[in-house]
């Protein structure tokens, strides 16, 4: 091989050098760029979650009956009382932090993993009471004590109603579904238009999005201290 031979083949093997570095370049700048789109995505929301209390995303209301007794000194009265509750459930926006996120590069897919829905005290609206009682005589005293009783077992109803399973996978699914619009609202007002959302509950597997296959996320803490080590 001549001179010639042997400097088009040095100039060759540097091409070739150039066009893998430039490559692997591109490459790692993609990957920089899909990590980045993941932290300032699941930055933007959280910021935003950590300015808001409590999420009201369910509630459930009707008529509840209890029945009652006194057991005075000579007459043991009763009373059957109905009156409209009110029980909601809430979602700790601030007990969401780094850890509850993940990022999915390849499909551009931010999990959040959220805390179960918390039932509230039952609001019973006892100025819409309807009473029925009976009973020979009815003291002060035992008037008194049933409808302290009646607003006691009427709550006390309405939280056995709210914690019953399929009022507690409807209030999760609308949790889901809120959060969901929650954190879209917020990437859309940040103008990150790319990424989709997916929410789970603590402990739950995150669903694939549009039936796809689900692949495992990276969260976001591990993210973080690989990025700034």
């Amino acid at each position: 091989m001549g001179k010639l031979g042997a400097a088009l083949v040095a100039i060759a093997i540097l091409i070739a050098g150039l066009a893998y570095r430039e490559k692997r370049e591109a490459e790692q700048q993609k990957v920089e760029a899909e990590l980045n789109l993941g932290l300032d995505s699941a930055k933007m929301i959280n910021i935003s979650f950590a300015k808001k209390a409590d999420l009201n995303v369910y509630q459930l209301s009707g008529d509840v009956v209890a029945a009652n007794e006194c057991e005075g000194r000579l007459f043991h009265p009763t009373q059957r009382t109905k009156a409209p509750v009110t029980v909601s459930y809430l979602i700790d926006l601030g007990a969401i932090d780094a850890s509850s996120y993940g990022w999915n590069a390849d499909r551009k897919l931010l999990t959040i993993s959220v805390p179960d829905v918390r039932i509230e005290k039952p609001n019973v609206d006892m100025s819409k009471q309807v009473v029925r009682q009976d009973g020979i005589f009815i003291s002060r005293e035992c008037g008194l004590a049933l409808t302290r009783k009646a607003q006691t077992n009427l709550s006390n109803k309405a939280s056995a109603e709210a914690r019953k399973p399929q009022n507690m996978m409807a209030a999760r699914e609308a949790a889901r579904v809120a959060v969901l619009n929650l954190a879209n609202g917020i990437l859309k007002g940040g103008r990150i238009s790319d990424v989709r959302v997916a929410v789970s509950f603590a402990g739950e597997r995150p669903k694939a999005v549009s039936d796809e296959r689900w692949d495992e996320t990276r969260p976001l803490v591990e993210v973080l201290a690989n990025t700034t080590g």
